[in-house]
């Protein structure tokens, strides 16, 4: 089986490319740059014809994207989330259209939890608070939409808060952990600037969503969305002192208004069920080892950029 994945070198595609290797797979990742290879081809999801390129050369028999836009503009969230699903989902079509087409969707589509509902399902009505939210289920609709006309085979993930090495700085533990590294000279406690510490989270290790990945792909017959979750609620407040208790410091957690975000859901917790019925899929990491290697490359990362600074 040859698998394209689009965005393979990010923080969910390596994990996701080891796994899909590692169960025999042949795997191509994309990149706007790079070099072409047998395993590498430049690919921009906001060019059809870079799409058609990338399927005409490896056929792939399924199709994985990551690339995706979480900040920034909302031009630039449409063109990649929006339009290059349709894009993507377009080539296939005309190309390889019994190929497998992976999407990847965001809790963030789900928004606020009804009154007296304890998770999210993949049958409720989506309310989207963000623009990203919004646009991710934009692509969602369009993507199921498209599916049943042109008769593909999609399956729309839908990962709750990832968290482990790599973790990006646009993620709260990415982010907190960042201003983190920026007092660490400073004595004790560290000052550290916050949001909300009020909020609860569904947290997923990012080695466990690339197992539920690969296992939904090994599925042959699943389409439709698929969370991928723990069905847990954690506080922001108890993974504040657990990164600061894995990283061996005393911090105190300073709320800054400016980082308050008005689109943020109060709870955000998603059901598990379809997964587990699916795949059997249990996750195998917790959240305080997801957390001590989101530390340790964090930290590891900060070390090395000191060195070569001096």
């Amino acid at each position: 089986m040859t698998a394209l994945v689009l965005g393979g070198g990010g923080f969910v595609g390596r994990p996701l490319v080891q796994e899909l290797r590692a169960a025999g797979a042949r795997v191509v990742t994309t990149s706007r740059a790079g070099t072409v290879s047998a395993d590498h081809a430049r690919c921009d999801i906001t060019d059809p014809a870079s799409i058609r390129g990338a399927l005409e050369t490896h056929w792939p028999a399924v199709v994985v994207n990551l690339a995706t836009v979480a900040r920034g503009t909302a031009e630039a969230m449409v063109a990649t989330n929006v339009v290059g699903t349709v894009h993507l989902l377009d080539a296939v079509r005309e190309v390889v259209p019994s190929c497998r087409v992976v999407l990847f969707g965001s809790a963030a589509e789900y928004g606020d939890l009804p009154p007296g509902t304890a998770s999210a399902a993949e049958s409720d009505v989506c309310a989207p608070r963000s623009i990203y939210g919004v646009t991710k289920l934009t692509a969602t609709r369009l993507a199921l939409a498209a599916a049943a006309r042109w008769n593909l085979r999609v399956t729309v993930v839908r990962p709750f808060n990832v968290v482990g090495a790599g973790c990006p700085t646009h993620l709260l533990v990415g982010a907190v952990i960042e201003r983190m590294l920026a007092a660490w000279g400073g004595g004790e406690p560290l000052t550290v600037s916050v949001g909300r510490t009020d909020t609860h989270r569904d947290f997923i290790a990012v080695d466990d969503l690339a197992r539920a990945v690969a296992a939904l792909i090994d599925c042959a017959d699943t389409t439709g969305i698929v969370n991928v979750c723990s069905g847990h609620p954690v506080g922001i407040s108890a993974v504040l002192d657990a990164v600061a208790r894995v990283a061996g410091r005393d911090v105190t957690w300073r709320p800054d208004p400016s980082l308050v975000r008005i689109d943020e859901p109060a709870v955000s917790v998603g059901d598990p069920a379809r997964l587990a019925a699916l795949t059997g899929y249990v996750p195998r990491t917790s959240l305080d080892q997801a957390l001590a290697a989101t530390w340790a490359h964090a930290y590891a990362t900060f070390q090395t950029a000191g060195k070569h600074r001096s």
